[in-house]
């Protein structure tokens, strides 16, 4: 089933929620951005600390090789 998000979530929270596995975000009106800026939040940051689901290295791994 759907992992939904709801409330006031940060830009910088949108990837690590979406790492984490939600796959939907329910925001009041007030926190409503254009689309555009959520896309971008998604890919602004590519190095992570964290291991999650979605098969990324980490930081960890990249260092060992």
């Amino acid at each position: 089933g759907e992992v939904r998000a709801i409330g006031h979530i940060l830009f910088d929270q949108l990837l690590f929620l979406h790492r984490a596995g939600f796959d939907a975000v329910e925001m009041s009106t007030d926190d409503s951005r254009a689309q555009a800026d959520w896309q971008k939040a998604l890919s602004e940051i590519s190095v992570f600390y964290q291991d999650t689901h979605d098969g990324r290295d980490t930081i960890l791994r990249r260092r060992h090789g």
